[in-house]
């Protein structure tokens, strides 16, 4: 009988007979840690397969199953902040701070990837509320964070920005969720300038 190398006289040279369960246990070579890397919004990241035109067959418009949409229309319960004819303001379900809170648009927009140079007033629009309704918290502007979760990282498909003060309370996972300009959350400073930029 032959040994094997690194199990000395202990494995047989086949394991035919013995069956698949005797068979030596050697744990796979560990992976070396690669963190992600940030994209700038306006390069790779955007040019990714943009999979929002995807729908449930059993109807063509979302305000029938649209989670946000149906909050818009007070068709399901939710304690709403703030609204006008443009947009609605309610909290998180959630919060990971003190004040958490999304705007959302009454028109159903999928995400930040479905966005066009026109619509640079709706995301002027979206910025100046969440600072409004911040103000009228009187939560801190300076350590405040606006901004919305990337596809596929957005667990809503229908655009909200998130309004979120103080930042500097996240924790570690969430500053990873939140992290301004990265694979997952990108600030609404960094939308309108990659709008403007648009041809």
């Amino acid at each position: 009988m032959k040994p094997v190398r690194g199990v000395g006289n202990l494995a047989p040279a086949s394991y035919a007979s013995l069956g698949e369960s005797s068979r030596p246990f050697f744990p796979p070579a560990p992976r070396p840690f690669r963190p992600p890397i940030a994209n700038e919004f306006d390069e790779l990241d955007h040019k990714l397969p943009d999979h929002s035109h995807r729908r449930p067959s059993f109807s063509p418009d979302p305000r029938d199953w649209c989670i946000f949409c149906r909050i818009c229309d007070l068709k399901e319960p939710n304690v709403i902040l703030y609204q006008d004819q443009d947009c609605v303001v309610f909290n998180d379900h959630r919060p990971v701070a003190p004040n958490h809170f999304l705007v959302v648009t009454r028109h159903h927009i999928p995400n930040v990837r479905s966005l066009i140079k026109s619509d640079i007033p709706i995301i002027q629009m979206l910025w100046s509320i969440g600072q409004r309704e911040l103000e009228k918290r009187g939560a801190n502007l300076v350590d405040a964070r606006l901004g919305f979760h990337k596809p596929p990282r957005n667990s809503v498909n229908h655009l909200h920005m998130h309004v979120i003060s103080p930042a500097s309370t996240l924790s570690r996972g969430e500053k990873k969720r939140f992290g301004l300009d990265t694979w997952y959350f990108v600030s609404v400073e960094k939308v309108l300038k990659f709008l403007e930029n648009l041809d």
